[in-house]
């Protein structure tokens, strides 16, 4: 297949891929909140907008070092995004921090 020759032929063969992938779903209320611990720290942003938006009681925060994260933060994923978290006013008392798993599979074993 021929590379996109411009930048609007690289979004009509991405699209697909981009509408599968990228959820839009309206939140709803739940017993918990999963938090993948990453590199990017909008993933505890929302965390932290559901949890002052009162979607759940609970946040499961998880995550060892990855290494997108091994230089970049100087602590496990998860307690950099339960450091972010609280400081975004999240009691400490409903965060479950979890920080052995180092990938997806390990995180949802783990922290379950």
């Amino acid at each position: 297949m021929p590379l996109p020759s411009s930048n609007d032929d690289f979004w009509q063969l991405i699209q697909p891929l981009w509408d599968y992938l990228a959820l839009a779903d309206t939140p709803e209320s739940s017993d918990v909140i999963f938090v993948f611990g990453s590199q990017n720290l909008a993933v505890a942003a929302q965390a932290a907008a559901l949890n002052h938006g009162r979607y759940a009681s609970r946040l499961i925060v998880t995550g060892s070092y990855g290494r997108m994260t091994r230089k970049l933060f100087k602590k496990p994923e998860a307690l950099v995004f339960q450091d972010y978290l609280v400081s975004k006013c999240a009691p400490e008392s409903v965060i479950l921090t979890e920080t052995v798993a180092t990938n997806t599979l390990e995180k949802c074993s783990i922290g379950d």
